[in-house]
């Protein structure tokens, strides 16, 4: 038999609420007491303005100008040539990203494909021959092969994605 579950006794009067009756106010007391452990406490701290004391530097209007000497080891640049009216001038090319610039310096180039349960990319680099599965890292990087397709496949790094694509006189390779 289950054991009976003790109940809490009320104390005080009871009170009964009917509707439109006003509830009872509790009772404070008149002066707050302190809080345990503030006796003794420090008093507010007082604002001060702040004064300034420091004078301004004087400076003399008929005194000879300044020497300006250019600091050595700048290397001067020539100015842009304006273009005619008729040319169009030729927007800088965009700054390369990290994942453009691993695939430059290693020369990597799609060489062939095998499609299947897990897909393999043979890519060509400066080093060798790369034969890697779809989701391993390229050695010595932290891109990663994400997909390969039957004639490219995708690099990415980070938040950065790019496709490399199978050359047309390479084709045959991937199926």
């Amino acid at each position: 038999a289950p054991a009976p579950r003790p109940t809490p006794v009320p104390t005080g009067a009871p009170v009964r609420v009917t509707q439109g009756t006003p509830l009872p106010t509790p009772s404070v007391q008149a002066s707050p007491r302190p809080l345990p452990g503030s006796q003794g406490a420090l008093p507010a701290p007082k604002v001060l303005a702040p004064v300034l004391q420091a004078e301004a530097p004087k400076t003399e209007l008929g005194g000879t100008p300044p020497v300006l000497t250019p600091p050595s080891g700048l290397v001067e640049t020539p100015l842009p040539v304006q273009k005619k009216e008729g040319e169009k001038a030729e927007p800088p090319p965009p700054p390369k990203t990290p994942l453009q610039t691993l695939v430059e310096e290693r020369g990597l180039k799609l060489t062939g494909t095998l499609l299947g349960p897990v897909s393999v990319a043979i890519l060509e680099s400066k080093e060798g021959y790369l034969v890697l599965p779809v989701g391993s890292l390229l050695p010595g990087s932290e891109a990663v092969l994400r997909r390969i397709e039957s004639d490219r496949v995708v690099l990415a790094l980070k938040d950065e994605s790019l496709e490399i694509v199978l050359d047309s006189m390479q084709a045959g390779g991937g199926q």
